[in-house]
């Protein structure tokens, strides 16, 4: 609804605020004239009926630890992910109808893929009716049949084979080699190893020819200004560490020492370039993704597949402990693709745990793969082909590979955890990773004296840059996506590790302050300045409704499941400090310095503040509060006055450790 401002006296607003209303009435915008000033926001009428009572949200339940039950139930995942795999493998569609045995699940890829899948669920469940229902497509007296099929070079369309096909040279042939391999172990039978050789020599030529320019866009693609057209082409059939992962696959299973040399050398020579570091960080896979596959954790897995625990440190070193990926909020408008990438992250993530051993990566995979498993729509049969003709498969992938040993650990130290969460303040900035000069970085430098050895830093906050497009609010984010992850990380360590470090050092959470407060410049029209004071505070007094309701009851569970997952541990919760009390630009909004003071600590409109409800909720579930208002002054702010620069970090890392003890 959109109303004129001189409607503003029927508002329940302040002094100030119907002051500015009565101003800006008779104003016009920025091009002068005396048209009236809009503002959308709704407004009731006098005899308009009062506003419902806020209800407070009610978060989720936490989602279980898979953790420590995972083993016990990825026997059942499996079985749950299967009936859209024994929907799609046997049919007839129309884009390869003429594959003597995978011409169902849409496309040759799916139904391979599809195949694999079968005989690893049945390897793993023992269940002999995926093994009847994969044999009764793949018969043995098809393979020459296929083999023909598969090595036709005439086209690129559906019925006329394979070798020279886009998505089949580095994708779907990797696949089948998967397939291979898993057939052999399921039943014993070799009769495909013709085609696995003839895959994998097809793979191996395809590589070898390829050029400095044309292996960095099949790797690390992230540079659109300078590939607009081939964007895509590491996100998805083209990837090359995919190809590489299955060379080494096939060489070590029929003991090629070639071919297992050949993609280790490959690998080693082309695929950990330092500049491949600056243009393809892991952090670029924790944004919003658009295709199946992750491309830069996709070349950290492949160096994890084929060079393994001699390259341990080097993986570690690219993969911090921080990295998180946040998994898709899947919906009905995400593209097909994308909806692979929980699943497609998660087996990335898996074997370069296999290899560095990395708790925080274990963790991470399996809440992604947990996370998609609930999304049934968007993989189960009963609903659309397009998406349960292949997706299941690559959780198959992932909870396949788990059964798979890791490499042993050699003279690891165990280390405790210390955990920051929250928004753009605990992480330290609004990038894709945590800030290295964030307070809890520094925090980290003191709990490693006070503990006499390493601590493990995890900092799993968000900023907007993190975002998914899901419209939550970074608290909200936190309950929901976040949270449970951090919740699955404590629940390894309690169960893999000793007394010693089973509980974290330290857990602190910054989190609450969701009100965009605008800087303006002193040069901004007055009736412009006016009008954002207008809207930030109506924005503000909405967030207070029902004494914080909305905000409490998130605060609240994230500190009651946080102390209930780790009840021995300091958990420490922060107030926020106001930029326009203290920052360079405060004297550009005067009026707006007292607005979120206000809103921060109580007063006029407010009569409480979001520091207040921090500390009641951090009263009422005793743990500590780290007190920052008042405490950074001007010098200390980074100069968009956006979030607390070096100084100010050091100053909040000191406000959390003093309320950190050791016992």
């Amino acid at each position: 609804m959109r109303v004129t401002l001189s409607l503003a006296s029927k508002m329940k607003v302040s002094a100030v605020t119907a002051a500015l209303l009565s101003t800006l009435a008779g104003c016009g915008g920025e091009g002068g004239g005396g048209a009236p000033i809009f503002v959308p926001v709704a407004v009731p009428t006098a005899a308009a009926s009062p506003p419902p009572a806020p209800v407070a949200p009610v978060p989720p339940d936490p989602l279980p630890a898979l953790g420590p039950l995972f083993e016990e139930q990825r026997a059942d995942m499996l079985k749950q992910l299967a009936p859209p795999i024994l929907d799609c493998l046997p049919r007839v569609d129309d884009v390869n109808p003429k594959s003597p045995m995978f011409h169902g699940c849409v496309d040759w890829h799916s139904a391979v893929h599809a195949a694999y899948s079968l005989y690893a669920i049945h390897r793993h469940t023992g269940d002999r009716k995926y093994l009847e229902a994969v044999e009764a497509v793949l018969r043995p007296e098809l393979v020459q049949q296929e083999l023909a099929y598969m090595t036709n070079m005439q086209g690129t369309t559906g019925d006329s084979g394979v070798f020279g096909n886009t998505a089949e040279d580095f994708y779907g042939l990797s696949w089948f080699l998967a397939l291979a391999k898993e057939r052999e172990l399921a039943t014993g039978n070799k009769d495909f190893r013709p085609l696995g050789d003839a895959a994998a020599k097809r793979i191996r030529e395809l590589v070898a020819r390829l050029t400095p320019e044309e292996i960095e866009l099949r790797t690390v693609t992230y540079d659109r200004a300078k590939y607009p057209f081939e964007y895509f082409t590491a996100h998805n059939y083209a990837n090359l560490p995919w190809a590489l992962v299955h060379l080494k696959l096939w060489g070590d299973w029929v003991r090629d020492e070639s071919l297992s040399t050949f993609a280790k050398t490959f690998v080693a020579s082309n695929l950990m370039k330092p500049e491949f570091d600056q243009s393809c960080p892991v952090s670029n896979d924790a944004a919003r993704p658009e295709e199946f596959f992750a491309p830069c954790l996709m070349r950290l897995a492949a160096v994890a597949r084929v060079l393994g625990s001699e390259q341990t440190e080097w993986l570690k070193a690219r993969v911090p402990d921080s990295f998180y990926v946040e998994p898709i909020n899947v919906t009905s408008d995400s593209s097909w693709h994308m909806t692979a990438q929980n699943w497609s992250r998660s087996f990335a993530l898996w074997w370069i745990h296999q290899t560095t051993n990395q708790k925080t990566l274990r963790a991470m995979a399996i809440r992604l793969l947990g996370d998609q498993l609930l999304y049934r729509d968007r993989w189960d049969k009963q609903f659309d082909y397009m998406l349960s003709h292949w997706i299941a498969q690559f959780a198959v992938r992932m909870i396949d590979a788990t059964y798979e040993p890791n490499a042993p650990l050699e003279g690891a130290q165990e280390m405790p955890l210390q955990i920051a969460a929250g928004d753009a303040w605990a992480l330290g900035g609004q990038g894709l990773a945590p800030d290295a000069n964030a307070y809890g970085a520094l925090l980290n430098k003191t709990l490693a004296s006070q503990q006499g050895g390493p601590v493990r830093y995890v900092n799993n906050a968000k900023s907007a840059a993190m975002g998914f497009d899901d419209n939550r609010a970074t608290i909200q984010n936190l309950v929901e996506k976040r949270l449970p992850y951090l919740l699955e990380l404590i629940a390894a360590y309690q169960r893999d590790t000793s007394e010693k470090v089973r509980n974290p050092r330290a857990i602190t959470v910054h989190e609450g302050y969701e009100v965009g407060f605008a800087f303006l410049k002193p040069s901004t029209r007055p009736d412009n300045l006016q009008r954002y004071l207008v809207l930030q505070e109506i924005d503000a007094i909405r967030s207070t409704e029902g004494d914080w309701v909305v905000v409490r009851a998130y605060l609240q569970s994230i500190v009651s499941q946080l102390k209930a997952a780790a009840p021995k541990s300091p958990i420490v919760l922060g107030t926020y400090d106001n930029p326009y009390r203290a920052c360079k630009l405060a004297e550009g909004a005067p009026e707006t310095r007292q607005l979120v003071d206000d809103y921060l600590e109580g007063g006029g409109r407010f009569a409480k503040g979001l520091n207040d409800v921090i500390r009641e909720v951090a009263r009422d579930n005793g743990v500590q509060v780290a007190e920052v208002y008042g405490k950074l002054a001007p010098e200390d702010w980074s100069a968009d006055c956006d979030l607390p620069n070096a100084s100010g970090q050091k100053k909040l890392a000191e406000a959390f450790a003093s309320q950190i003890y050791i016992d």
